[in-house]
């Protein structure tokens, strides 16, 4: 649990307030949206509802892209097969908690949407791909699933600035 509070904290005071959000999800990641269906994160827009972690609706307050080359890239890849790139201080839900990606490793469990899955196998690199980073308007942040989405049906987000 320190290590979850402790990234956390560093994840705080590197974006600061003023940041709307300052972690991301990769070009091509898809997105569930609300109303069922998803759509790549790039096709994602202002005002859109994406289902959240515990299955209510989440808005899309702003969406901010990125070069992915200025970026390191965390390269997650899970035993049932999913694959997703975010940045390193992005939020990934876990069942104690929120965790960054930087502070995964292989063997940990990860949240998706259809339960849970560990991780196999963890590497960090650069990448071409624009990154997003999505700014929620989460209704009741007390769960850490009520402000989360899911990439490539893991969940990820957790955090409202």
């Amino acid at each position: 649990m320190k290590r979850h509070v402790m990234m956390l904290s560093i994840v705080l005071a590197m974006c600061g307030v003023s940041m709307p959000v300052c972690a991301g999800v990769a070009q091509g990641s898809l997105v569930m949206m609300y109303r069922g269906g998803t759509q790549p994160i790039e096709m994602v827009q202002k005002g859109d509802f994406l289902k959240s972690g515990n299955g209510t609706s989440i808005m899309v307050q702003e969406k901010f892209v990125s070069p992915g080359d200025e970026e390191t890239i965390v390269f997650i890849s899970t035993q049932l097969g999913t694959m997703l790139m975010v940045t390193l201080d992005q939020p990934v839900i876990t069942p104690s908690g929120i965790i960054t990606a930087q502070a995964l490793r292989q063997g940990d469990t990860i949240l998706t949407t259809t339960g849970s899955d560990t991780i196999a196998f963890i590497t960090y690199g650069q990448s071409e791909l624009e990154i997003y980073d999505l700014q929620l308007q989460c209704t009741n942040q007390s769960q850490a699933n009520s402000c989360s989405f899911s990439a490539n049906g893991i969940l990820v987000g957790g955090f409202e600035f």
